[in-house]
Formats: C-alpha cells, structure tokens, sequence
C-alpha cells in the first residue's frame, strides 16, 4: 500500500499541491482492500482533495488488483474526478438551462455541472450502481412552472386573434342585416314605382332646390315630354316661355316658405298629429 509509482493526466492540473497522496489513502485502502477479496476492480467513495484558492475538488478511486500467477502484488489505482465528466457530458447548450449533478443517496451533492440549481419544476434522477459505490445522477431544468401568457408577445396573439374573431362576428351580422333589409328595400320600391305606374293622375316630385326628381307616364302623357327631358330640371320645359318668370317667382316664394316652416312640438299639437 505504498505508491510506487504515479502519473498526472496531461488534460487536467496536478491535484496534490496542497496535500500529499499518501495523506488520503484511507479510501482507495478500502476499495483496494475490496478489491482484491472479490478479485475485480472496485471503486472507492468518492472524497473531496483540496486546491489552491480555498477550493476543491471530489474525486473517486478504482481500484485493481495487480497479480501474479494467482498472487496478488500489488494494486493499479485509477483517480476520477466527479466534475469532468459531467461538463463534458452536458456539452454547449445544455448549461444555459440544466444542472448535471452527482449526488449520494440522501440527497448530498458531491459535484454538479451547468447552471445552479433553482426550484424548478422538471427533475429527472438515475441510480448508477458501480462495482462498491452508488451515485444518483440529477438532471435539473431552470424552466419554471409553465405560465398561461408567459410573455406579452406571446400574449398579443390570442389578444388579436379574439379581437379579430370580433371583428367577424360584426361583419358577419351586419351582413346578414343588409342581406335582409335589400330585398324588403328592393320591394317597397318596386311596389312604389307600379303604384305611381298605375296611377291615372299626373305625379312630379321636387328636391328643395326645385329639381324635378321624379315623373310618373300619366304626367308625361299630360304634358307632351318624355322623363328624360324633364328630371333634374329647375325650370321644366313645358311652362309656357312668357310665364316663366312669373312661375320661377312663385316657386322660390314655395322653396321660402317650406325653409321657414317649423313642425308644431307633439305636446302642442296631440290632438291633430300622431307621434
């Protein structure tokens, strides 16, 4: 149980500088001890080797025994370090948002890679039984209980999506209202237009600035013109030429007197109109 021999890996510091090897044996003279009993390679628990700078590092041995024609000389003790492997097995991506870690039975962590441990909502844990150690493996994820509207981008899209769900629904009724307004529309007008057709007295409608709007053919046949020479007119084409005058007079003296007048209130008038 004296080292004979020892060499450092080239990809990682000398971890004896601040205490010797033999100084910390009493982990590998168990492993070792275990090892040669069941003539395997064993691995010892894992203990902490202190650094410069008030840090350190846990580590584990694996022990095999050396032997001889069946006689046992000696011991080859292999020191892993519990941190390497789980930064290199969490590669770039990962440490940003998990922690690997290795623990011990009851919880203890011995070494833990990736972004520190917070109170997230999804762990998953391993038990790697080795040949004399069991470690648990503890994979944490940052990510939080999931929110409903995690963020505001993320919220202004159901946001517009309802308001635009609105807008349909609008559009939509107020579609179906002109759908059915048209046609009983469509019909009052038509039956207008057969009644005035229809009737054997002469009909011309004025605007209030005195343009003819509207003729029926009982008035046409009465005056000798046709609609077409007569609509939109102020000074009709039928007034006989030396009255003209007279009759432009007489109807901006109506157009006046229709701008001055002024519908009697309901109260005042409830027994001559309806309201």
């Amino acid at each position: 149980m004296q080292v004979r021999d020892a060499v450092d890996s080239p990809f990682v510091p000398s971890l004896f500088t601040r205490i010797r090897r033999e100084g910390i044996d009493l982990e590998t003279t168990v492993a070792c001890a275990t090892a040669l009993r069941q003539a395997a390679p064993t691995f010892s628990r894992s203990y902490f080797v202190p650094l410069p700078g008030d840090l350190g590092v846990e580590v584990m041995d694996i022990c095999t025994p050396v032997q001889n024609v069946g006689q046992a000389e000696g011991f080859m003790v292999g020191m892993l370090s519990l941190g390497n492997p789980l930064t290199e097995a969490i590669g770039h991506d990962l440490p940003r948002t998990h922690e690997l870690s290795f623990g011990e039975g009851d919880g203890t962590r011995l070494a833990r890679a990736g972004l520190p441990r917070v109170v997230g909502l999804y762990v998953s844990e391993r038990v790697i039984d080795l040949a004399g150690l069991s470690l648990q493996l503890r994979l944490d994820s940052a990510a939080g209980s999931p929110r409903l509207i995690p963020n505001l981008a993320v919220g202004l899209v159901p946001g517009l999506s309802l308001a635009l769900g609105v807008v349909v629904l609008l559009l939509a009724r107020d579609v179906r209202r002109r759908a059915r307004a048209e046609p009983a529309l469509a019909e009052a007008l038509a039956f207008r237009q057969a009644m005035e057709d229809s009737l054997v007295s002469g009909l011309r409608e004025r605007d209030l600035q005195g343009r003819i709007t509207c003729v029926n053919p009982a008035f046409c046949k009465m005056v000798g013109f046709n609609a077409d020479a007569m609509v939109g007119l102020t000074t009709p084409p039928y007034w006989p030429p030396e009255l003209v005058n007279e009759y432009v007079g007489r109807q901006r003296s109506t157009e006046d007197s229709r701008a001055g007048f002024e519908p009697p209130s309901c109260a005042a008038t409830a027994s001559a109109f309806r309201c």
